[in-house]
């Protein structure tokens, strides 16, 4: 666990020089990223410039979860401090596939890290990307996070020469860790982002050429499609939470909802910080449950009835599903002895799930946030690369299987955060950040240990509450008690979290940052 440093004077944001005292922390699931992430952030970048050039390094050192064609969600807190000086405000980022079109990539994620650095960022844009391409030309040694998924899919990458070819180590064998994986193609399309700007990507020569290489391969894909490519930039899902708000991702990614109906259960309805262990399993099986129940009718970016949002967000984007009475509606007939069993019918929606994403959380040292969560829609997508480029094609994605789940609680009208955080592992993801939200800020605030704990899923379909082996007996005991059919599952869901009990802006010597330790991460502080 890290504790921070307070400091006094902090200077304008993009000045590129070594801050002086406290910088930011990070955290995230791949340590190479971390640490330039955590370099931005000492020389003086912000938290989204951070992102950015995180976001471009994990497409070289974590090509199996992230990628140019992948999907992604993104939430971004500014403090109103800074070159930004005024209100704080929040948005959130969608490039998520188009379920109309399940075989075309989406491919709106450069764009996505441009709008973000555009509205939130200081530091030069080619500054940012130049760690990404150096690391994917002259090539950087995979890490340990980046092999085990490689171990894991070795028979599907083995049987996909474009795959192999980039993944092998100099002897043909596929990479294990430590040895240096070059990725010149992608190079190539990284150093024109850089010196052009995102559009490089969308228009122009290249994009002609990305086109005819992905027709090619019988992707059906047209320049204008390339250049129509855009991200959604729109206001977070808001549930209160005392004088705060916790914020998460909207409609149409499954898992902020997930995630912000779990949460606004156990604090706006049920009272989870009142509740002795055993119970506290209990709330969290039984919210998930009904969570995921009710997911079949809104499931595919349906919001309300109407298509509107009752609280103030886009239309679609599922704010009407996480008011007051949508909670309550959710939670009816909970009993704090008994499990309730599924209605039949209500979890129409098959569980199925892909738990291999990824993500971090990036603060700085003028208290603005950016957290993110990203897929491929499975270890290294589909295993084919548009030729000449580089860039691995994602799955044809599942509705609600990725489950990106990212959120913010901070303090609207004073601009200050006290906790981001992002989970990864398909169903489980909204659960694990759940529960990190849940025993961090209401639990007594030991963040390493909200964590650590072990985590308690149900998701409706099948009706079973899956459990890590080390939950402690007691409880296990309690559930069983109440009826649930209990299930052990190893790993659980991963999380990146950030928890500042007195507020980032108000007293960040005082902030904690904490990476999984069920996955090989990294969480540092800049100074």
């Amino acid at each position: 666990m890290t504790a921070l440093a307070a400091c006094d004077g902090v200077r304008e944001p993009g000045v590129l020089a070594p801050v002086e005292g406290f910088a930011g922390l990070v955290a995230g699931d791949e340590p190479r990223a971390v640490t330039i992430g955590r370099d931005v952030l000492g020389n003086g970048g912000t938290a989204a410039d951070a992102a950015v050039a995180m976001y471009f390094t994990m497409t070289v050192t974590l090509p199996s979860r992230v990628g140019i064609a992948g999907g992604g969600a993104c939430l971004a807190h500014n403090s109103g401090l800074g070159f930004q000086e005024g209100d704080p405000f929040d948005e959130a980022y969608l490039f998520l596939p188009d379920p109309a079109a399940p075989g075309r990539p989406q491919l709106a994620g450069p764009r996505a890290m441009a709008v973000l650095h555009a509205r939130h960022g200081a530091q030069r844009w080619e500054l940012l990307l130049s760690d990404a391409e150096r690391l994917a030309r002259v090539g950087t040694g995979a890490s340990r996070a980046f092999v085990t998924d490689l171990d894991a899919a070795a028979t599907f990458v083995s049987a996909s020469p474009d795959l192999k070819a980039a993944f092998s180590n100099r002897a043909g064998t596929l990479a294990s860790e430590g040895d240096e994986i070059v990725r010149a193609e992608l190079s190539g399309l990284i150093s024109g982002l850089r010196r052009q700007g995102a559009g490089y990507l969308y228009t122009g020569a290249f994009a002609n050429r990305f086109v005819e290489a992905a027709n090619g391969i019988g992707l059906p894909l047209t320049v204008q499609d390339l250049r129509e490519t855009v991200p959604t930039v729109t206001a977070p899902l808001a549930v209160p939470y005392g004088d705060n708000v916790a914020y998460f991702p909207p409609l149409p990614g499954s898992g902020g909802l997930l995630t912000a109906q779990m949460w606004g259960m156990l604090t706006e309805v049920e009272n989870y910080s009142g509740a002795g262990p055993a119970e506290r399993a209990h709330l969290l099986a039984e919210a998930g449950q009904r969570a995921f129940a009710a997911r079949g009718g809104w499931l595919g970016g349906r919001g309300n009835a109407d298509g509107g949002n009752a609280d103030g967000g886009n239309a679609g984007s599922g704010g009407e599903l996480v008011s007051e009475a949508a909670l309550e509606r959710l939670m009816a007939g909970y009993s704090a002895r008994q499990h309730t069993p599924t209605a039949a019918g209500a979890a129409a929606v098959p569980a199925v799930s892909n738990p291999f994403t990824a993500g971090f959380v990036v603060a700085d040292a003028w208290g603005s946030v950016v957290t993110c969560s990203f897929t491929m829609s499975g270890l290294f997508g589909d295993g084919r690369t548009v030729p000449g480029t580089g860039v691995i094609l994602p799955k044809v994605a599942v509705p609600g299987a990725d489950n990106l789940s990212t959120a913010i609680i901070g303090n609207p009208f004073n601009g200050t955060v006290y906790f981001a955080g992002t989970a990864s592992g398909g169903l489980a993801a909204p659960a694990a950040l759940t529960r990190v939200m849940l025993d961090s800020v209401e639990g007594g605030g030991d963040l390493q240990a909200a964590v650590a704990a072990p985590r308690v899923v149900n998701v409706g379909s099948p009706d079973v509450t899956y459990h890590e082996p080390t939950l402690d007996p007691a409880v296990l005991a309690g559930l069983r008690e109440r009826g649930h059919d209990l299930r052990a599952e190893s790993g659980v869901g991963r999380a990146n979290a950030l928890f500042c009990p007195e507020g980032l802006r108000v007293a960040p010597g005082g902030c904690l940052v904490e990476t999984d330790k069920r996955g090989h991460g990294l969480a540092v502080v800049a100074q």
